[in-house]
């Protein structure tokens, strides 16, 4: 959580559900011109549970682990953000 982290890419997508469990929650989001489905559990406001719409997927990589972290954004942020 502590780790800093590059922007390495946003992604346009669309929000296209929930899921809430026991020890998560999930965003299913589609890839905006692909086949491809991501689960996404941090998002920075103005996402509700209950959004569904366009979105940017942003993927940013661990500096100290190169563990890859998805965030839902409204916009792509600066890459020093």
């Amino acid at each position: 959580m502590l780790e800093p982290k590059d922007v390495v890419e946003c992604e346009p997508v669309t929000v296209m559900s929930y899921n809430q469990r026991l020890r998560s929650q999930r965003f299913t989001v589609a890839i905006d011109g692909t086949d491809k489905v991501r689960e996404v559990g941090a998002a920075n406001t103005p996402f509700a549970h209950e959004y569904r719409g366009p979105a940017i997927l942003v993927l940013r990589q661990g500096r100290w682990t190169g563990g890859e972290h998805w965030r839902l954004y409204a916009s792509c942020p600066r890459s020093d953000a």
